[in-house]
């Protein structure tokens, strides 16, 4: 156990320009649990639920042990950096620790742009506790010797950067479930439509080519046990009576059979509460022969994401998918027979991708279109660092790994990048076709879910206006 000293994490899920939902900050509450398990007095600031997190941070700055920034690469950016910017300006001591997904696979950067005095690559619940450790004034031994034995670390060292390998994720049995008394719940459930994220596994074992979970976890996946996932269920809608639990899993499917046995003691135990969370088509499959899949609709699972990115086997192939078209079309068939809507997900002007991998593409989207209960989400395909599709562009176009920060702050899948724009004629091909075939197929199909070609704030805008009309013809319980 520490002395209590005081950590300050910040977060900004949304961003200025980002989403125009807002998110529980699942990735930093995270680590604000597992400190806080520790003995720290950990606050958070997440810009999303405090419009003045400024005049905030400059009161809780003082006396702090660090700052540590969390963000996704996209929108979330624009304010950690002014966050850090903060820092240096009224507390220039004191060390400020980047942590998640962009800076594992963007730290090289974060560093040139003198951002970060230290990093924290892949998993960071025991790398943040030790760090915090390490920094503190009573710390015994030589703090370069402690700094060294931390997995994942990144910092400068005699004027090169030093960088800790990451150790593999192992068990989730030592991690304790989220500590939602760091933020106030009810100013995320009362703007949001009382959807609770909360998360059951870490990781992923695939190694989709366009994806920076493998830089994260390294392929592996953990989980906890069905029963104490379950637990954690009972706990949170006793607590906060959610409409809905957005399960944040990187993939909840990746062991079918734990998904069948969290089914099972869901409906053993008699929970009543709407479910959302992701999965893979192959997986669906596999969950298909080991249960009914009306029993994950009478558990609450009433919307499933999937990720399926394309209709083309040969873009599949490239993506490094490990599922076919096919796959994708029984997937959502099977699932729309059990009453359960698919959150089908698409990329468009992926590199590589032809006329005919695209009409492809469109003819898997008029197929599970046709479904009654098919959702659709569709995006320009983003270039991510330290992903194979990544380095093939940096290949032939080394300007995209000089990108700023602040550039990368601009990027959204939903908009045109200020990375990569893509093919801008393409990308207009691509919104006409999925207009026309939002008039077929309205119900799967609405202008939330297509991308733009504004810039990010235009399309930021377009988007809050459509989401605030929307919302103001709904009944409250379908918000959200």
């Amino acid at each position: 156990m520490m002395s209590g000293e005081r950590v300050v994490l910040f977060s900004d899920i949304r961003g200025r320009e980002g989403y125009a939902k807002i998110f529980f900050p699942i990735s930093t509450m995270a680590i604000g649990t597992i400190l806080r398990a520790h003995g720290l007095n950990v606050r958070i600031v997440d810009a999303q639920v405090d419009e003045d997190w400024p005049d905030t941070l400059r009161r809780a700055l003082p006396q702090c042990l660090f700052l540590g920034i969390s963000a996704l690469t996209g929108p979330s950016l624009s304010a950690a950096l002014d966050a850090v910017a903060l820092a240096r300006e009224i507390a220039p001591g004191l060390p400020v620790v980047w942590g998640g997904y962009h800076a594992t696979h963007n730290f090289r950067a974060i560093f040139a742009e003198g951002l970060a005095d230290y990093v924290i690559r892949g998993a960071g619940e025991e790398a943040a506790v030790r760090l915090a450790e390490a920094l503190q004034p009573t710390a015994q031994g030589g703090r370069e010797e402690l700094l060294d034995q931390i997995p994942g670390l990144v910092r400068h060292q005699s004027g090169e950067l030093r960088i800790n390998p990451q150790r593999k994720l192992g068990s989730m049995g030592s991690i304790p479930p989220l500590d939602y008394a760091l933020v106030d719940a009810e100013a995320y459930l009362a703007e949001n439509g009382r959807v609770l994220h909360t998360i059951t596994s870490y990781g992923c074992p695939h190694g989709c080519s366009f994806c920076v979970e493998p830089t994260q976890s390294l392929r592996r996946w953990r989980g906890r046990d069905p029963g104490r996932v379950v637990d954690q269920f009972e706990q949170l809608i006793r607590m906060y009576q959610p409409r809905v639990l957005s399960l944040h899993d990187p993939n909840f499917s990746s062991s079918p059979q734990r998904v069948a046995d969290i089914v099972s003691e869901i409906l053993r135990r008699g929970l009543r509460c709407s479910i959302l969370c992701d999965m893979r088509a192959r997986d669906v499959l596999r969950l298909a022969d080991l249960m009914d899949l009306q029993r994950l609709r009478e558990a609450g699972f009433d919307s499933i994401f999937l990720g399926l990115e394309s209709g083309s086997d040969r873009m599949l192939a490239l993506l490094r998918k490990g599922s076919t078209a096919q796959d994708a079309i029984d997937a959502c068939v099977l699932l729309d027979r059990a009453g359960i809507t698919t959150l089908a997900s698409f990329m468009h002007d992926i590199p590589g991708e032809t006329a005919e991998d695209s009409a492809q593409t469109f003819e898997l989207l008029g197929t599970i279109g046709a479904l009654r209960h098919n959702r659709q989400r569709h995006h320009f395909f983003t270039p991510y660092p330290a992903t194979p599709l990544f380095d093939q562009l940096a290949a032939t176009d080394q300007t995209i790994a000089t990108r700023s920060q602040r550039q990368w702050a601009e990027t959204g899948t939903y908009w045109g990048s200020t990375v990569w724009p893509g093919r801008p004629q393409f990308r207009r091909q691509i919104v006409e076709r999925l207009r026309q075939l939002s008039e077929k197929f309205p119900w799967a199909i609405e202008d939330s879910g297509l991308p733009q070609l504004e810039t990010p704030a235009t399309a930021y805008r377009a988007r809050q206006r459509l989401v605030h009309a929307r919302g103001a013809l709904r009944g409250p319980q379908e918000r959200g």
